[in-house]
């Protein structure tokens, strides 16, 4: 019934980590969600994504990283 599937991986490679999750200060998370909110470049969908990130209470690390390296800079004419 089915087919039976046995992963390969290389000699001694681990399975993907999960990502690591950090708690932010009411500060940074208000900071964060303001330079996302004002990318006007972002696609809505993606804005929508993130944004929903950064309202949970763990938010994974490199998001954040990502973030306040510009990468949620608000990019508007």
């Amino acid at each position: 019934a089915g087919i039976r599937v046995r992963p390969q991986r290389a000699e001694g490679a681990l399975a993907p980590a999960e990502p690591e999750l950090i708690a932010l200060d009411p500060d940074r998370r208000a900071a964060l969600i303001a330079r996302v909110s004002g990318n006007t470049m972002m696609p809505d969908q993606v804005r929508t994504r993130i944004l929903s990130q950064l309202e949970q209470e763990q938010v994974p690390a490199r998001l954040v990283e990502r973030i306040e390296q510009g990468g949620g800079r608000p990019q508007g004419g």
